[in-house]
């Protein structure tokens, strides 16, 4: 542990003193809580503590899907939490998609409007036959919702591109693709070009609301703020233990370079479970299976697992490239948060102390929209 006479004069004066705004976590959520808090407060004194060398949950590790919902997934949450909130939530991540490309811009994301696929294997016909039959219902919620007409269509291309053992796919002419890096990287320096202070390798270790400010315990000793967020989604157990919030394990593979490569959009399977698409061209990356191993899964260490790993390389080899070589060159885990609710939790711990968290594998998506809800809301305790 550092001890606080570690840091020099300048240090201090310069990023610790006199905080307005302290925003734990610089993932998508806590940078977009800190533009949103600059475009209420031009002068308002704002840092971003992050404990790692970069963002580390999932922010900087996640698949670079620009999605709100596959169809099987839809269904999954009307049956879960019935319409209202599942319209709640498709808003959320429609809206946040939207301002998320206004605010970067599509050319700095790399944002790809490709559309995505909803797969169903051969023994997911009764599945898919479901689904079939609801399509006009999910594409009338849509409409309603988002004002998307005929969002959802059968399409057999999945087929013509080489995958095998499929009964059907559903295409979603909506979603898109991203560049995860090019994202954050857009993100970081919007909130230095707006005087945002961030700061790596500060571990918050607890925190308290006192009568003018609230107190922040790290490894660089204590910090002082007026108003504390807290955007650590998956990995806010230590802080947040009282909530209805755990960690989930994402593993993702990227493979070798494969020739003639024919996948040309975003593709979700086992109800957004398994997801895949390109990247760098001729490479496939994909992740997901943590419904293989729910318990196993639930942790916050990042390490990929046999387990996990032999699952998503069957699927690889059987149904999305069969025939082809290929070795995998790149795995790495990432930490979504998530609960028995999917609702994001945007509230108040203390008068002084709020938070933004459970994401449930949509930051991509909601970061803009609730790092704004949360901005409000610690505004209007200010």
């Amino acid at each position: 542990m550092l001890p606080v006479d570690k840091l020099s004069f300048w240090e201090k004066v310069t990023y610790l003193k006199d905080i307005d705004f302290l925003v734990i976590g610089s993932g998508i959520v806590g940078l977009c809580t800190a533009l949103s808090l600059r475009k209420r407060n031009n002068r308002a004194k704002i840092v971003v503590l992050e404990r790692g060398y970069l963002p580390t949950g999932a922010s900087t590790k996640n698949a670079g899907f620009a999605c709100f919902g596959s169809p099987s997934e839809l269904l999954s949450d009307l049956a879960l939490m019935g319409e209202e909130r599942t319209v709640a939530l498709l808003k959320l991540r429609w809206e946040g998609l939207q301002l998320l490309r206004q605010t970067v811009g599509d050319d700095r994301l790399d944002y790809q409007a490709c559309g995505s696929y909803d797969l169903f294997l051969e023994h997911e016909r009764e599945t898919f036959d479901e689904v079939l039959e609801k399509l006009p219902m999910l594409n009338a919620l849509i409409e309603s919702a988002l004002g998307l007409s005929s969002c959802y269509a059968v399409s057999d291309v999945p087929r013509n591109q080489g995958m095998r053992m499929l009964s059907g796919a559903v295409f979603n002419k909506y979603e898109g693709s991203i560049n995860t890096g090019q994202m954050m990287t857009a993100l970081i320096e919007r909130c230095v070009a707006q005087g945002i202070h961030l700061l790596n390798g500060f571990d918050v270790q607890s925190f308290n609301n006192l009568d003018e400010h609230a107190l922040v315990v790290t490894n660089f000793g204590e910090i002082q703020a007026r108003q504390v967020l807290i955007c650590t989604n998956g990995l806010s157990r230590k802080l947040l233990p009282e909530l209805d919030l755990k960690p989930a394990r994402a593993q993702v593979l990227v493979t070798s370079p494969i020739e003639n490569l024919a996948l040309n959009s975003t593709y979700h399977y086992d109800s957004g479970y398994n997801y895949f698409r390109v990247v760098d061209g001729n490479r496939v990356l994909i992740g997901g299976a943590r419904n293989q191993d729910f318990s196993g899964e639930t942790t916050e260490s990042m390490e990929v697992t046999d387990k996990i790993k032999g699952h998503i390389v069957n699927l690889l080899r059987d149904v999305i490239l069969p025939g082809k070589s290929f070795s995998i060159d790149y795995e790495w885990a990432g930490i979504m948060g998530v609960g028995q609710e999917k609702m994001p939790l945007i509230e108040h711990k203390s008068e002084r102390i709020c938070y933004a968290v459970r994401m449930g594998g949509m930051g991509v998506a909601m970061g803009m929209t609730i790092g704004d809800r949360l901005a409000q809301l610690a505004q209007s305790h200010q």
